[in-house]
């Protein structure tokens, strides 16, 4: 609201002496940029909130993993793997513990999962959420369960990581054809034609 607000009234006053249909044009057009504009940056913001979920989620496991096996229960691994990625992977670890905090104020531990998917939308967490809940309530092993997720997720973590690799050259080829080859071909061949065009000129004395 702030943006469609300032940013076409900026650009109006900035060209307030400009002809009219020149104005009909850019402020409608700078109103445009003002919507599309923090929309874009938000979503942004939000892909890359959940790639840093995403990346530090195999690491997560493997120490609730660890905590769960050495007879911690549940809810006092997630609070200590809190704080143990709490530099490395800040995101996760403030949402690890949100959870936390909602299962000590007496919301069920399946709401709480749950929750974790709901507010960050990282679908990893929700096939994660499931198994966890799903775990709970016929009381299967959840170490095997955290156990095979962990493996599942670095899986998948490479496979991403290999994937954008392979997207590498093809994001490349853009800049390279608009920006780096026409700068190679001025180098080499414009003394070339330099020379051509002189003589040229000099055959047409």
């Amino acid at each position: 609201l702030a943006a469609l607000i300032v940013i076409p009234t900026a650009v109006g006053l900035a060209m307030v002496s400009a002809p009219l249909p020149l104005l009909l044009v850019l402020v409608p057009g700078a109103a445009l940029i003002a919507w599309i504009l923090p929309i874009a940056v938000l979503e942004r913001l939000v892909r890359a909130r959940q790639d840093r979920i995403r990346h530090g989620l195999p690491d997560a496991l493997d120490l609730l993993v660890v905590c769960v096996e050495a007879g911690i229960s549940l809810d006092a691994a997630i609070l200590r793997v809190a704080k143990e990625i709490s530099f490395t992977y800040a995101d996760l670890s403030r949402e690890l513990l949100v959870v936390n905090r909602k299962t000590n104020a007496g919301v069920t531990r399946e709401e709480a999962i749950r929750g974790l998917w709901s507010r960050t939308g990282v679908e990893d967490l929700r096939s994660l959420s499931t198994s966890l809940i799903q775990t709970e309530k016929w009381g299967t092993s959840i170490t095997k369960v955290l156990r095979v997720a962990a493996v599942t997720l670095r899986r998948k973590r490479r496979q991403h990581a290999e994937k954008r690799v392979a997207l590498a050259p093809v994001k490349m080829t853009f800049p390279l054809v608009t920006m780096i080859l026409p700068a190679l071909f001025i180098i080499i061949l414009g003394p070339a034609v330099l020379q051509v065009i002189s003589s040229l000129a000099a055959a047409a004395r």
